[in-house]
């Protein structure tokens, strides 16, 4: 009796073994519903943004049309909110922002170089290189981000209480536009957590020689890292252009 490679590659699936390219489809399958998922997350996310800042109830999205003179909320004393805004909420700072954006994409980039050494066998020193390169990036990505939230503008309002001004910082007022800038900032660090425990893992197993033969691990991760860092680019746009 012939066996055929069909017969092989059933049997293998049967008895729970399977080949490396095997066991790659699958993983890739799994990564590629991961960032499936994600997707829907971050079309929900950009649904959000943008129906709120049409919504604008009450000029709740940055309380543009409040002054000195026509205070918002609208509320009798202390009724409704503690505080009074005076003036529009500033827009969060760019710069930061861009540099966060940055750093994921060069991520991305970095652990793609690593797939590519990892492919043509250059070397293992080079490829732990690559992926040291892309952890660091990935950890950079996550310490911007945490400075972000400490450079956050600074804004005047009226303490209904006493009817004197006080400064507060972004991150502790009300407003659609600011818990909705804040929140994206908190996915981005969740993101960038996972590109770096990844990336960590990446590195350890390049350095011990488990991708001298092999790239599917790390084309997993720069599938996951490459989305990652355009994600962050879309809401970096968003938050920006369409603040």
């Amino acid at each position: 009796m012939t066996t055929t490679a069909t017969d092989v590659h059933d049997g293998a699936e049967h008895h729970g073994h399977f080949t490396p390219e095997q066991k790659d489809r699958k993983e890739r399958m799994a990564v590629w519903l991961l960032i499936g998922g994600d997707a829907v997350f971050l079309a929900l996310e950009l649904f959000t943004w943008f129906y709120l800042r049409a919504l604008n109830v009450s000029d709740g999205w940055r309380y543009s049309l409040a002054t000195s003179s026509n205070q918002y909320p609208h509320c009798p004393g202390d009724s409704c909110s503690p505080i009074n805004f005076t003036g529009e909420i500033p827009k969060i700072g760019s710069s930061w922002t861009l540099i966060v954006t940055v750093l994921a994409l060069a991520a991305g980039a970095a652990v793609w170089w690593a797939e590519a050494i990892a492919r043509k066998r250059v070397g293992r020193s080079m490829l732990v290189g690559a992926l040291l390169l892309t952890t660091v990036l990935a950890l950079a990505a996550v310490v911007a981000q945490f400075v972000q939230f400490q450079h956050l503008p600074v804004v005047e309002v009226i303490n209904n209480a006493t009817g004197s001004p006080i400064k507060m910082h972004l991150g502790t007022i009300m407003g659609t536009y600011a818990s909705t800038a804040l929140f994206y900032m908190g996915a981005n660090i969740a993101h960038f957590l996972i590109v770096l425990l990844v990336a960590l893992g990446l590195t350890l197993r390049a350095s011990r020689g488990k991708y001298d033969a092999s790239f599917y691990e790390i084309r997993l991760g720069r599938l996951f890292f490459v989305w990652v860092g355009l994600s962050t680019l879309v809401l970096s746009l968003v938050s920006i252009l369409f603040a």
